[in-house]
């Protein structure tokens, strides 16, 4: 099924309403809440059988698991893994009032769950878009036996390349911060602490042996696609494969979702 690709004024730019819509008829379609006393309640989406390998979807900032949805529907998909996108604690499902949780804390975040539902599935390919992205390596760094493989699209990933913009100061106004909703507030909460958290993950890069594929749109006016040279450069140890893509941006995971999808598939192959 094609789904009509709606430009918006807010992130995500290109969010699939009927997509979103069509995930939630699917028979496997479930969405499960991991809570836990005194950590942050995590929310997750999944549809595809138990049985198949497990493909993981981290969003960006701001988000929610719907950034993944045209992915979610696609038959193909469903058939060859079992898929879940989490919604990154503070935002969609996962909302309980944090704002500005730690790479590392969200990435035990996601791990509980997963083990809490998914008790069997021993490994994990992790897809990241953007903010998802770091969360996903910091993911491979901390739990290596949980994640097989990683795909990071257009990631944020470099401390020297991410900087706090004008904007962010802006957003950052006690008025302005009144004005807007709190996903855009937190998302902005973010960005001050991302160039921080990376640094502190960067020599850890060294010790991940696991497959990782950066794809980077060279128009990307977001996230500077210096950032694939980076994971490159940092991650010594493992098979890094990174594919520049001259004409695409930031929002690539929906402008090439059938060139992302074959990536995948390809993931799903060599794990199985």
């Amino acid at each position: 099924m094609d789904f009509e690709k709606k430009k918006r004024l807010v992130p995500p730019f290109y969010k699939l309403d009927d997509a979103v819509s069509a995930v939630k008829t699917l028979k496997s379609y479930e969405r499960y809440t991991h809570e836990v006393d005194g950590e942050t309640p995590l929310s997750l989406v999944h549809v595809g059988s138990e049985d198949k390998p497990a493909l993981l979807f981290i969003h960006g900032s701001p988000g929610s698991w719907e950034a993944w949805a045209e992915y979610l529907h696609d038959l193909e998909l469903r058939s060859n893994a079992l898929m879940v996108a989490v919604d990154r604690p503070g935002f969609g499902g996962s909302d309980n009032g944090t704002s500005g949780m730690s790479l590392k804390a969200q990435a035990t975040a996601i791990k509980n769950a997963l083990t809490s539902r998914f008790p069997n599935q021993k490994q994990w390919i992790v897809v990241g878009h953007s903010y998802g992205g770091p969360v996903a390596l910091r993911l491979a760094v901390d739990y290596p036996q949980t994640v097989s493989s990683a795909l990071l699209l257009a990631p944020a990933i470099s401390p020297k390349l991410v900087r706090v913009r004008w904007y962010n100061r802006l957003v950052a106004l006690p008025v302005v911060r009144s004005l807007i909703s709190t996903s855009l507030v937190r998302s902005n909460d973010e960005m001050f602490l991302l160039s921080g958290e990376l640094l502190q993950m960067k020599p850890l890069l060294k010790g991940l042996e696991m497959p990782i594929r950066v794809i980077q749109g060279l128009k990307d006016g977001i996230v500077h696609p210096d950032n694939a040279e980076f994971a490159e450069k940092e991650i010594t140890n493992a098979a890094v494969e990174t594919i520049l893509l001259e004409k695409r941006g930031h929002f690539l995971v929906w402008e090439e979702f059938g060139f992302i999808k074959k990536t995948i598939l390809d993931n799903l192959t060599s794990a199985e």
